[in-house]
């Protein structure tokens, strides 16, 4: 893999934006168990503005040094100090791949494979992530715009199929329960939110008005996760 090649930042961006919306579509409600169905619009809020605070140092650093990630900057401090930062990304990216896995087991034993061993179907998916990592980065972001658009379109089918079943009656009271839970969910969301320390790393190799894709970025994942909760609350129950 050319370890020079760049890609635009609508691809890059891309990328980051399909990550988060399989996760937030293989998401289980039994991590929040103790949420309502309103309490989970605010909690969503709450976890995107904690995500934005979260990147306001990314966003300082890469002001002033564009063409360096976190481990050259951290290279230039100490090689030491580049060294465990490595070794803390390595081991981040693992616990949330095999986080990922387990999440997209649940899901597909319970939502695509109904009552199916999905051990094959969870293999393949590892496959196939190799493979696109052995590609390299270019061939990932031209892949990964052509997926958001196809995502986006069948996405937008079916939030149109299900105009008709919205119920309004079907949301609790914002904070039934108390904002306790609801803050702790936020906090939990923003804390899946791998996406900003791959930003991290991958940014100075992504080419384009990166500050106006992260905003772009930032805003559309936030309106995306509102409306899954709002038409699975509404629509579903």
């Amino acid at each position: 893999m050319n370890l020079k090649a760049k890609i635009s930042s609508g691809q890059f961006f891309s990328l980051l934006l399909l990550s988060r919306f399989i996760s937030v579509l293989t998401y289980s409600p039994i991590y929040n168990a103790g949420l309502s169905s309103s309490d989970y619009l605010a909690a969503g809020i709450i976890g995107m503005v904690i995500v934005l605070f979260s990147c306001l140092p990314l966003l300082l650093i890469y002001k002033n040094n564009d063409n360096r990630s976190v481990l050259d900057i951290a290279y230039e401090v100490s090689p030491l100090y580049s060294k465990i930062i490595s070794v803390f990304y390595m081991l981040l990216f693992f616990f949330y791949a095999f986080s990922t896995l387990s999440r997209l087991d649940l899901f597909s034993g319970t939502v695509i494979f109904h009552e199916t061993d999905t051990k094959v179907f969870v293999v393949l998916s590892v496959l196939l992530a190799c493979y696109a990592a052995y590609l390299g980065l270019e061939a990932l972001g031209r892949a990964g715009a052509v997926s958001l658009f196809v995502f986006s379109v069948s996405f937008i089918f079916i939030i149109v199929t299900m105009l008709s079943k919205l119920d309004l009656n079907n949301f609790s009271p914002l904070f039934y329960d108390g904002p306790k839970e609801v803050i702790s969910a936020g906090w939990t969301m923003a804390a899946r939110t791998i996406e900003p320390a791959a930003a991290a790393v991958l940014l100075p190799r992504v080419s384009g008005n990166k500050k106006r894709g992260f905003f772009v970025w930032f805003f559309t994942l936030t309106a995306f996760l509102e409306i899954v909760f709002f038409f699975v609350f509404s629509g579903l129950g």
